[in-house]
């Protein structure tokens, strides 16, 4: 009986990671537009790539659900570029002992990335869980491709992408354009204006998407 438990179990550990392939499959076989050549592309008289660009977004977040108490509170999207084409964004920032910290710590979160002995728990969640992709800039649109791989082999996570454009409107202010999944059409229009916040950023060649040989150009 045990020995037909493990075996069922080792069945569907398999079928999942195969389903997970197959999303992996189809989003970078199919709908990789921008691979990297590892050549510099931009410096910062045409965008800022030292710091981060910041959108951030005030809402009223629901403390007490039962008594319908809110706090005012602050949304925060990031997203950093790199000379060479390519790019983060969705980094969570957390502190040594991987709990969520405020984003008016980024700056110093960022460069705490960069040093030598930073701490293996933002190191993690940095280049292994944040979105990371490459871009191409054209005029003053940048077009870029974020790839978000799987945390575990759960059926509940998977593959995804996202094709983001953005408007340069100055090397210190970018505007989000539209956004879609890579397998989809643009399916949502807005106008999220980005500022730019100098910083120490860390290297990207720790991430894993430089891991992968799919991501250089042939």
């Amino acid at each position: 009986m045990v020995k037909k438990i493990l075996i069922l179990v080792s069945i569907v550990i398999n079928l999942i990671s195969c389903s997970n392939n197959t999303f992996k499959n189809l989003i970078i076989e199919k709908h990789v537009k921008y691979c990297n050549s590892n050549k510099i592309i931009i410096t910062d008289s045409i965008l800022n790539i030292s710091g981060y660009y910041a959108l951030y977004q005030p809402y009223w977040r629901t403390v007490d659900f039962k008594h319908n108490i809110k706090v005012l509170d602050t949304l925060e999207e990031n997203v950093i570029f790199y000379k060479n084409g390519i790019c983060v964004r969705r980094y969570h920032l957390v502190d040594e002992n991987n709990q969520p910290i405020n984003y008016k710590f980024e700056a110093k979160y960022l460069k705490n990335l960069s040093e030598k002995n930073c701490n293996s728990k933002q190191k993690v969640q940095f280049y292994e869980f944040a979105e990371w992709g490459s871009f191409n800039f054209s005029k003053d649109t940048i077009k870029c491709h974020f790839i978000l791989k799987p945390f575990s082999n759960s059926v509940n996570d998977y593959w995804s992408s996202k094709e983001i454009y953005f408007k340069k409107i100055s090397p210190h202010k970018i505007i989000e354009l539209c956004d879609s999944k890579m397998y989809n059409s643009f399916d949502s229009k807005i106008n999220n204006l980005f500022e730019f916040k100098p910083s120490v950023t860390p290297s990207p060649d720790s991430s894993w998407i430089v891991k992968e040989p799919w991501f250089w150009c042939k």
